[in-house]
Parts: structure tokens; C-alpha cells; sequence
């Protein structure tokens, strides 16, 4: 089952002063997050279950250029990375 699943590259904008990721639907209860950023800033992680209200889940990291962990949610839920810093790279392994 592991070795099915797939590492994908997420895309994500700039808006306002914040980075902002493309929805990530999880198709699991657990999913991995990889997030590269252009240099030191904050992660925070956001749900829904609708994809139009968000709410602060988790601070990720703080002071940080690269972030990699786990994330447990319900196989349908969706969840997004906003950032302080511009973003480099977010990938995701479910």
C-alpha cells in the first residue's frame, strides 16, 4: 500500500503578504508534507472541509527554510500551507 503512493508537486501563489498553496485534498488519513522555502520563515497548516472557510490547524514551524512531517487528518478533508516567506517547493506524499 506504501508503495503505491505517489509524491506530487503543489502548486501556491502569492496574496497579500502571505504564500499561499493550491488545496491539497487528502486522499488518506495521513499524507506527508514537504515544503521548501526562499529562506527563513513561518509554516502554518489550514483546513476545510468546504475548501471556501479556512481555519488554523497547526504552526507548522517557525524560523525555517525547509519543513518535512506528517500530517493525520479524515480521507477527504482538505488542507493548504500559507507561508510568510515565498515558497520554493511544496510536495506531498499520500
Amino acid at each position: 500500500d506504501v508503495y503505491k503512493r505517489q509524491v506530487k508537486d503543489v502548486m501556491f501563489r502569492k496574496e497579500g503578504d502571505k504564500y499561499i498553496s493550491d488545496s491539497i485534498s487528502l486522499e488518506s488519513s495521513d499524507i506527508v508534507l514537504h515544503v521548501e522555502l526562499k529562506d527563513n520563515g513561518n509554516i502554518v497548516l489550514e483546513r476545510s472541509i468546504t475548501g471556501d472557510n479556512w481555519v488554523v490547524a497547526a504552526y507548522l514551524a517557525r524560523n525555517v527554510k525547509l519543513y518535512e512531517n506528517g500530517v493525520v487528518g479524515k480521507s477527504g478533508q482538505i488542507v493548504r500551507i500559507v507561508s510568510t516567506m515565498e515558497i520554493s517547493k511544496i510536495s506531498v506524499l499520500q
